[in-house]
């Protein structure tokens, strides 16, 4: 984001040496690597283990580590500049055809059209001032948002002493100190302690997060592969446990915050059919008028009209061919979108994507929290003993495992965390304490009144798809493994004897009345387990049973995805939970019809992406649920169908549907915030009905502004209050079923066209 320097470094690991200089440039820092003999980028602390990681953060740096390491990874800020209406109007007025608009008034000054001159000028000024404003304004916002999450000082840990320093000057590796109340000012990875953060800003999703320490195994490091050890900058610390200490692992624009801020400053292209058409409709107008100017000036010259008046006039024709209307009637349409949508609480930093929004073929759409109820409820359990799979109110054993294994915590005398989690903990009765002191967390029955701590905890993660904790009961000294997680997970866990015959059996038949199923499995443990390999202390656990949950559809769900089924856009659900349970969920609401649909697993996905590419796009074209997918896969999904040439929207509400919404060429956060750079659209709205809005609106605009090209050259006191009021007609009720033409060279444009110049020809012969 700023000027750095092209440099010969000779290290791959914590250690660069600066050689010699190459050349200033103004893009993203590289450095050559001479034993590779390769470019590279280094925009994080190159660590290969978690020891690795520790080792750095505990080193003492000189004032020339410091001053080597600010050379490489530069200032830790985030800073969009907000452009001066001079800079704005230097930028975006002196093009082409704004100098073309200027040169046509005064030609036509100069050919005694002032009234109509004037006319053009006032547009062209109405044109430019929509223009600065909407730039101003959107651009003012998003700093104003990447502002209010900067970190202004920080805690340095420098020889164990606490020193007081600017966020602007940390560098990756060093260790600092957390607190209530923090904005994180880098990537961090948790050394010690644990923290609650609010990460609303990134994710779009109101439920705090609990970020586990670091593990003392040694293992292999990457981010991905220790996300909840991962704080990203920007996020709010709500409560801590313990003394967290972290070590800085990314600054600036290299973080997490920082490439959506530049996602959003410098999006990928997106290729619209109407801006491209546009431009040869323009082009081939010119060439006419062309043809218009040599006709004009041989037929004057053996008229014996004066030269400059030939001239004169043969400009004329080639002034009117680029409408002077053309930019107002580019913008009017979605700029009276775009009122009408934060109306309908839908806000958005990519105006320019909300004629895309009428092109939408195809709505992907994430499960829990936006088809379905934001919370869950209990609805049970059944232990492994149950023949028949009966569902049963509680049943002890599973009540200590549903009161131990979990990350939740208590802020402002509310439990919080993930809400399966909540509905899980509600029901066993037991409770939290609020003292946050202390270094592990401590539940308590409340029945018993036996009290146990976590130890150790393996946090959840999409890969692994469960969750462990190492959990000690202080008036026994008992030690229990408990393991939670997707049953298809917990099952290849188990020691085989512990699991019942009808083990698959009750599982389709729980998840066929689409119940959400959580698996337990359990086994005894001893202290020295805390330092053991996951995999390790994970092995030959015993299972125990299920835990039900109802996440019932939201009340708004199954009328919008009939309305988008009518209107012939496909509705796709794309979720991390059981096929069964996503089958069972879509049969509430699909639209019934003799065609087969194909419902598949990420791990089926896999298999057929390698084994059978070639029926990758016709399986795609049949298939309505994905299940059991990762994040990662969620936006390959979109991925695909968008190179398939479908416009894709994706609307999610959660952190695991960040990568899908970035994906999409039309991405819906549903956030309590009133804009987040998770998404280019943000829904304060927390159901479905914010898509059927937006194509509405994408739509309305998309038809305003390829019918305003219809009527670009009528004369020009009907062109003028059109331009200003056509934006103003409101959305249809309904979706139709036909999409709007998204192009401007169709025939139907073009025979409009080719008739008004044929009927003039005419009209000028006779």
């Amino acid at each position: 984001m700023s000027i750095s320097s092209t440099m010969l470094i000779t290290g791959i690991q914590a250690k660069y040496e600066d050689i010699f200089q190459l050349k200033t440039h103004c893009i993203k820092k590289r450095f050559f690597l001479t034993g590779e003999k390769t470019l590279t980028q280094v925009d994080s602390l190159q660590v290969s283990t978690t020891n690795n990681l520790t080792d750095e953060a505990e080193r003492i740096r000189t004032t020339d580590d410091i001053a080597e390491s600010r050379e490489i990874f530069g200032r830790n800020e985030i800073i969009v500049k907000v452009p001066s209406i001079i800079e704005i109007f230097y930028k975006e007025v002196f093009n082409f055809f704004y100098v073309f608009q200027l040169f046509s008034v005064i030609l036509w000054s100069i050919d005694e059209y002032v009234a109509y001159a004037m006319s053009i000028l006032i547009l062209t000024i109405i044109s430019v001032v929509i223009l600065i404003y909407n730039i101003k304004k959107n651009r003012t916002r998003l700093s104003k948002m990447v502002q209010k999450n900067n970190a202004d000082s920080v805690t340095r840990l420098i020889d164990g002493k606490q020193v007081k320093a600017s966020a602007g000057d940390l560098i990756p590796g060093e260790k600092i100190s957390l607190k209530n109340g923090d904005v994180i000012p880098a990537d961090l990875v948790l050394l010690r302690g644990e923290v609650v953060v609010d990460e609303a800003m990134l994710t779009g999703e109101s439920v705090p997060v609990v970020k586990l320490p670091l593990p003392s195994t040694q293992t292999y490091f990457t981010p991905d592969s220790f996300k909840n050890s991962m704080i990203s900058s920007g996020t709010t610390v709500l409560q801590t446990r313990g003394v967290p200490e972290a070590v800085v692992f990314r600054t600036g624009f290299s973080t997490t915050r920082g490439n959506l801020v530049r996602s959003i400053l410098y999006p990928k292209p997106v290729k619209v059919k109407f801006e491209s058409d546009a431009f040869w409709f323009v082009i081939g107008m010119f060439i006419v008028a062309l043809f218009g100017f040599a006709y004009t000036v041989v037929t004057h010259y053996y008229g014996c009209i004066p030269g400059g008046e030939i001239v004169v006039k043969g400009l004329d024709l080639i002034t009117i061919s680029v409408p002077p209307a053309l930019p107002l009637a580019m913008a009017i349409g979605s700029i009276h979108a775009q009122r009408r949508l934060t109306k309908s609480k839908i806000f958005t930093l990519a105006p320019n994507r909300i004629n895309l929004g009428g092109g939408i073929n195809i709505c992907l759409f994430d499960k829990t929290g936006t088809l379905t109820q934001d919370g869950l409820s209990y609805a049970g359990v059944v232990p492994k003993a149950s023949k028949n799979g009966e569902i049963l109110t509680i049943y002890a054993v599973l009540k200590t495992l549903l009161g131990l294994c979990h990350t939740l915590t208590v802020i402002k005398d509310k439990l919080t965390g993930d809400p399966l989690e909540v509905a899980l903990f509600e029901a066993t009765g037991w409770t939290l304490p609020t003292d946050s002191s202390s270094q592990n967390l401590v539940v308590k029955d409340s029945k018993s009144g036996e009290e146990w701590i976590h130890i150790k905890t393996f946090p959840f993660t999409s890969e692994t798809a469960r969750q462990t904790v190492l959990a000690k009961n202080q008036r026994s000294g008992e030690i229990k493994i408990v393991v939670k997680g997707a049953p298809e997970t917990i099952k290849a866990l188990c020691d085989e004897t512990s699991l019942p015959e009808n083990f698959d059996e009750i599982l389709k038949n729980l998840t066929s009345q689409g119940l959400r199923i959580i698996a337990y499995a359990q086994k005894d443990g001893t202290e020295e387990d805390a330092e053991k390999n996951r995999f390790v202390v994970e092995d030959k656990i015993k299972f125990e049973g299920f835990a039900i949950l109802r996440n019932d559809l939201k009340e708004e769900t199954p009328g919008v995805l009939k309305n988008l089924q009518k209107a012939g856009i496909r509705t796709l659900m794309v979720t991390g939970d059981n096929l069964n349970t996503a089958v069972a969920v879509a049969k509430k609401y699909v639209t019934k019809s003799n065609a087969f649909t194909v419902a598949m697993t990420g791990s089926d996905l896999e298999k057929l992406e390698s084994d059978f590419p070639h029926l990758v796009e016709s399986i795609f074209s049949k298939t309505s649920i994905f299940a059991r997918v990762s994040p990662n896969q969620k936006a390959d999904i979109v991925a695909r169908y968008e190179d398939m040439d479908q416009i894709a929207s994706f609307c999610g509400d959660g952190a695991n549907d960040v990568a899908a919404l970035k994906r999409a060429s039309v991405g819906i956060s549903l956030s309590e915030l009133e804009a987040s750079v998770a998404a280019p659209f943000t829904s304060q709205v927390a159901d479905i009905r914010c898509v059927e809005e937006l194509i509405k609106e994408g739509r309305c605009s998309l038809v305003t502004t390829v019918g305003m090209f219809n009527y670009l050259y009528i004369d020009l006191f009907m062109l003028e209050p059109l331009a200003l009021t056509f934006g103003l007609t409101a959305a249809y009720h309904k979706i139709s079923k036909r999409i709007p033409d998204s192009r401007l060279l169709t025939a139907r444009t073009m025979t409009s066209t080719a008739m008004h110049i044929l009927l003039v020809a005419i009209a000028q012969m006779v």
